[in-house]
Formats: structure tokens, C-alpha cells, sequence
């Protein structure tokens, strides 16, 4: 397994890195606007005088965000491909390398097998929608509230180690109920596999496979809908923690407006880059639920098969 995916990343390292980079390029962009909408405001409100430099800021991020759709589309486009491309070589390699083990059933094999390919194929998408943002908001933001003001970059570092506390441990529980969907994922579309073509074709029982089947289907029905149930109270705790958090950075912000003189524009640049920081800690969370996903279908498929 290892052996294949080395040499699938040896022959497309360029277009990897190629469309990698230009996506790179596309995510700072969006973080242009909360500093140049800041700045527009900061100068209409203070010194209206100089409202050409207001509409140089209102261009340049009207070109920005022109050329931001324009290199995050096709960057999009080129990654897809080489998935597509991973998704078909990983099928095949399965196919030409793989040995049912002798504890196991083919359905539940097949089903592993599935279940394996496809969150190996989503992993390699989400790396290319989401994961790719993560250093560039982790360097940028901090930089940018660094130099606008000590207090606002030492607010989003205490956030966002509260939010990454409550998301390992919340994970860490939805880790153990997801191995349970896993198992009983597999004897489920397993049992499926295997016995229907014998039902139509009356070589089966019908009335005792129904029983059977959905006694299995019941089973995985619970797992699947515990699983879920601690997703959504994870992402609602930690929805609501931002929610909280933001509102609170809101009215310190207006504190130091009314109290100390502060621009008004430190209102949209604290805001701005709070929500997007707050989309990038999402992006973790949704990152760590995929790798749970993957490592678990693929604890399970070396259960099921063997590499020849």
C-alpha cells in the first residue's frame, strides 16, 4: 500500500505541486478584504479627504477577488483530476494485489474494500478544497492582528486553544462510535452482497433472510445514528463557543472606539479575520472527522484482506 501510493505521488508531483501552490495563492487572496474594507473605512471616516486612496483600496480588491475566483477554480479543476486519476489506479491496485483473509466473508470483504476507496477519495478531495487553507490562515491572521493590536491577536489564541481542546476530546469519542459503524457497516452490506442474488434466484430462504437482514440493519442503523449524534452536539458546542467568542470580540472592540480612540475599521478587521479564523478551525474539525474516517476503513479493510 505504501509502495503504491509512493510511486502514484512520484508520478504526478508536479501537477500536485503546481496546482497546490496556485490554490495557496488563492487563499491569501481572500484574506485581502477585512484590511482593505477596514482601511476603506478608516479613511472615509477619518480623513475623507484623501477618498482617492478609498477607491484605490475598493479596486484593488475588486481585482483581487476577480482573479481569486479565476485561479481558485481551475487550481480546483487540476486537483480534481489527479483524484479522479488516484480514485481508478486505487481500484485497480486492489484488484490486482489484494487476498480475501480467510476469517472473513467476501461481502463484508467487498464492502471494506468500498468503504476504504472511498474515504481515501474524499481525504484526497477535502485536501483539496479545505486543507490546503490551513497555513496560510494560521501565518497571515496572527501577523496581521499581531500589528494592529497585542490584545486582539492574545483574544485569538486563547480561542482557538479552547476550540481545538473541545475538538480532540470530542473527537476522540466520536473515534469510538464510528469504529462500531465501521464493523457493522460490513455485515450489513456484507450479508446483502452475498445473499440477495441467492434470493432471486430461490436458492435462499426469502422470510429468514429478511429476519436476518434486518436484525443487521437495525444494528448498523444504531451505530450509524450514534455517530451522528455525537458529530452534531460536537459542532454545535463548538459553533456556539464562536458564536460566543465573536460576540464577546465585538464588544471589546467597541470598548476600545467609545473608551480609547480606536478606528472604527479595527471593528471590521477584528471581525473579518475572527470569522475566517473561525471557518479555519472548522476546516480542522472537518479534517479530523475524515482522518477518522480513513484510518478507520482501513484498520478495517486489513482485517478483511491481505496485500499479495
Amino acid at each position: 500500500m505504501k509502495q503504491f501510493f509512493k510511486r502514484f505521488l512520484k508520478k504526478n508531483k508536479w501537477g500536485i505541486f503546481f496546482f497546490s501552490f496556485w490554490r495557496l495563492i488563492s487563499f491569501a487572496q481572500d484574506l485581502v478584504w477585512p484590511y482593505a474594507f477596514s482601511k476603506i473605512v478608516n479613511i472615509m471616516s477619518e480623513m475623507p479627504q484623501q477618498w482617492r486612496q478609498a477607491i484605490f483600496w475598493t479596486v484593488l480588491i475588486t481585482i483581487n477577488a476577480a482573479t481569486s475566483d479565476f485561479i481558485r477554480l481551475h487550481s480546483k479543476l487540476g486537483l480534481e483530476k489527479i483524484a479522479s486519476k488516484l480514485k481508478i489506479n486505487l481500484a485497480t491496485f486492489f484488484c490486482e494485489n489484494t487476498k480475501i483473509k480467510r476469517n472473513k466473508k467476501t461481502g463484508e470483504a467487498v464492502q471494506a474494500i468500498k468503504n476504504a476507496s472511498e474515504e481515501i477519495q474524499n481525504l484526497v478531495l477535502y485536501y483539496k478544497e479545505n486543507i490546503l487553507q490551513l497555513p496560510i490562515c494560521f501565518v497571515i491572521i496572527p501577523l496581521i492582528l499581531f500589528k494592529a493590536n497585542l490584545d486582539y491577536l492574545s483574544l485569538l489564541i486563547i480561542y482557538i486553544i479552547i476550540y481545538l481542546a473541545i475538538d480532540i476530546i470530542c473527537t476522540k469519542i466520536y473515534n469510538r462510535k464510528m469504529k462500531k459503524y465501521y464493523e457493522t457497516s460490513e455485515i450489513f452490506w456484507g450479508t446483502t452482497y452475498r445473499k440477495t442474488p441467492d434470493v432471486w434466484r430461490e436458492r435462499e430462504d426469502g422470510d429468514t433472510f429478511v429476519q436476518k437482514i434486518e436484525k443487521q440493519g437495525d444494528g448498523h442503523y444504531q451505530a450509524d445514528s450514534l455517530a451522528m449524534q455525537v458529530n452534531t452536539r460536537r459542532w454545535t458546542l463548538l459553533q456556539v463557543l464562536s458564536s460566543i467568542t465573536i460576540g464577546a470580540v465585538i464588544f471589546f472592540v467597541l470598548h476600545r472606539i467609545i473608551y480609547q480612540g480606536t478606528h472604527v475599521g479595527d471593528l471590521i478587521l477584528v471581525t473579518g479575520y475572527f470569522q475566517k479564523t473561525q471557518e479555519t478551525l472548522n476546516i480542522i474539525t472537518s479534517s479530523l472527522t475524515q482522518i477518522v474516517q480513513t484510518r478507520l476503513s482501513l484498520i478495517q479493510l486489513n482485517k478483511a484482506v491481505k496485500i499479495k
